[in-house]
């Protein structure tokens, strides 16, 4: 069992290798994943990588074992049945938010995690393929007035014509939450997962209906950039 180091930044880094949309070979996915640990490795300095793969399916073995050795924890959910249909369907926000719920499951349920979790300082969630850019400082994220909040960047308007649904959208490529609100962040994806299949709205725009937004901080730059799975396209935030 590896040490705990108090006041450590927990990463989920969420991913799906083999992915059953896009434009991206499974090799250039692996490799900007990896990408994306040494950017991680480098700008949240003795952070903890919890990595989580979402593919309908278990990635090949020679894939698995790159990650495994340089992450702190790997989940590999391809065989829940739940995420493996959702996957397999093309509906990457339904996956996506059985993906991170179950993940954070295992904080309630795995030994190391639970102690990772209760030594930490803050959870960030960031998608695989993304990198924090020169200017991102984790120095911003160490202020008081963080606890007990999700960081988002400043909510964009929705593009979804019935504003009856959400009026805005969160970026949820990189985004960040107090570990005191893990619960209430595991029933906030259940709501999430419940809209996207309701009203056949993406994760970012669900992500806006459900959040309680008295509980949530927005910077107008996160400083993260990422390639967009169905068109290569590196978009900054």
């Amino acid at each position: 069992m590896a040490s705990i180091i108090p006041n450590r930044n927990i990463v989920l880094l969420s991913s799906a290798l083999e992915a059953a949309r896009g434009v991206i070979s499974k090799e250039d996915r692996l490799q900007q994943t990896i990408d994306t640990i040494k950017n991680l490795r480098e700008k949240i300095p003795g952070c903890y990588i919890l990595f989580t793969d979402g593919s309908p399916g278990i990635p090949a073995e020679n894939s698995r074992n790159i990650i495994q050795s340089l992450v702190d924890f790997s989940v590999w959910m391809g065989n829940n049945e739940q995420i493996k249909q959702f996957a397999a369907a093309h509906k990457n926000s339904e996956a996506e938010s059985c993906l991170l719920a179950n993940t954070l499951f295992l904080f309630k349920q795995n030994q190391e995690l639970m102690r990772v979790l209760y030594s930490a300082k803050r959870i960030f969630k960031i998608s695989a393929r993304s990198e924090l850019t020169e200017q991102f400082k984790i120095g911003i994220y160490d202020n008081s007035n963080l606890y007990g909040k999700y960081v988002y960047k400043q909510r964009m308007p929705t593009w979804i014509s019935d504003k009856s649904i959400t009026t805005h959208l969160f970026i949820t490529r990189f985004y960040s939450f107090c570990p005191s609100l893990i619960d209430d962040y595991i029933a906030t994806l259940q709501r999430v997962l419940n809209s996207c299949v309701h009203y056949g709205i993406d994760f970012e725009n669900a992500h806006f209906r459900e959040t309680k937004k008295e509980k949530v901080v927005e910077l107008q730059k996160l400083y993260c950039k990422g390639i967009m799975a169905t068109t290569a396209k590196v978009e900054v935030y």
